[in-house]
């Protein structure tokens, strides 16, 4: 919430701003064809080349997704009333070996997670601030007895001396003690961005919450420990050890998965991608990202398209590409549930959709999947449950990172050599 006082640089590359929004679009794409947790696109794509694919069916206008939702057309086919075999035949998963790595949880680790994690910062309440101290501030931002967009901030941790806020904030704290509030009368650069706030006298009130003060595992004292809310080290290395140990078979699961839906990739045929289902991924995709911009940033797609200087053409040129290979992967994981006699109730889609709602506690279901789409949710249980019944019958060889680098390293020699 600070950025409105920090001197930002003017003239921003747009070619940077367009590279940086696609790596964000890359990322929503990703999350809409998770399957237990492994990015089955990452799969998807290291194997792209090898998949054997051909659009077929149709063609359709930009301005046609735009204005009618596919769904809703009245010639729509959903996936799960599809001939599944019209479009994709899967190997025999049955028979199917797999290599998951598995992350060892090695004392090297465990300390330097602590050090990372727990033991970062330590609060310190009995000394003023110094020049070089990282320092939590609370600060409210005022110009004419009013407080300005973007000036305040509670819980914010502020580096003295590195120059992140305008002249005079952080020399402002020097010497401030803990808990103690001080009125900071400065002005803004004339060259500020900001026409409202470039060149005016304003007044800070800031907060010094506490001094935040580096420590490590091997050095850390018994006083450091307690003011972090730490009984001994042993117990700092107890907890360090279980969040490691659980992070380690999360890792452990998403390998398995992730290796699975790459071995499907690569063995699975696509004969054809229906275009229908192509341009519902695009919109399912405009809709997501639609619902972010208006959540986070209150403006919509189309405008931060605009600020970026796209179009809705160049959007929907970008993301069709993945869009297409997601709508791969939503064939073959149907042609896996199918003939593992998946069933999927709207009751358990509108489940899915609830749990969407709650992590981020916003709206509801019913807005939820009328803006998102019914047919995204349900591809997204397809592939969950169509893992889950895959993960019992794929073998699985559990390699160790080493392993998995040399056996890496080995294949690269191999291709390089080719």
């Amino acid at each position: 919430m600070g950025d409105r006082i920090r001197v930002i640089k003017k003239g921003k590359d747009l070619k940077m701003k367009k590279r940086l929004f696609m790596m964000f679009m890359a990322g929503v794409l990703s999350v809409s064809v998770c399957a237990c947790g492994g990015k089955a696109e990452d799969a998807a794509n290291a194997t792209q080349e090898a998949a054997a694919t051909e659009i077929t069916e149709g063609t359709a206008s930009t301005q046609e997704t735009e204005e009618v939702k596919v769904s809703e057309r009245e010639d729509y086919v959903a996936l799960e009333d599809v001939e599944i075999e019209k479009y994709v035949t899967i190997p025999d998963y049955t028979s199917m070996v797999v290599k998951a790595v598995k992350p060892d949880v090695t004392d090297e680790r465990i300390e330097s997670y602590i050090n990372r994690e727990m033991l970062a910062f330590y609060p310190v309440t009995d000394r003023a601030v110094e020049n070089g101290d990282a320092v939590l501030i609370d600060y409210v931002g005022k110009k004419d007895d009013v407080a300005f967009e973007g000036g305040t901030a509670e819980g914010y941790t502020l580096n003295i001396g590195t120059g992140t806020f305008i002249p005079g904030f952080e020399e402002g704290l020097i010497g401030v003690m803990p808990g103690e509030t001080v009125d900071l009368d400065l002005t803004f650069p004339a060259d500020y961005p900001s026409a409202d706030l470039a060149g005016a006298e304003v007044v800070f009130t800031v907060t010094v919450r506490e001094i935040q003060v580096s420590t490590d595992y091997e050095t850390v004292t018994q006083e450091q420990l307690s003011s972090l809310g730490y009984v001994s080290k042993e117990e700092v290395w107890k907890e360090a050890t279980k969040v490691l140990e659980e992070s380690a078979q999360l890792s452990y699961e998403s390998s398995i998965a992730n290796a699975i839906m790459e071995k499907l990739w690569k063995e699975s045929k696509v004969i054809s991608v229906p275009e229908h289902f192509v341009e519902e991924e695009m919109q399912n995709v405009k809709a997501q990202l639609n619902s972010y911009y208006v959540m986070n940033g209150g403006t919509n797609l189309e405008d931060a398209l605009t600020s970026q200087g796209m179009t809705m053409e160049d959007f929907y040129s970008q993301v069709r590409p993945s869009c297409e290979e997601n709508v791969k992967i939503y064939l073959i994981m149907e042609a896996i549930a199918r003939a593992e006699d998946i069933t999927i109730t709207d009751e358990m889609i509108y489940e899915a959709a609830e749990q969407d709602i709650l992590r981020n506690g916003i709206g509801s279901v019913e807005e939820y999947m009328e803006s998102v789409g019914k047919s995204a949710i349900r591809n997204r249980v397809v592939s969950n449950m169509a893992m889950e019944n895959l993960i019992e019958k794929v073998t699985v060889e559990t390699i160790s990172e080493e392993q998995a680098m040399a056996e890496a390293a080995a294949e690269a020699a191999t291709q390089t050599e080719e």
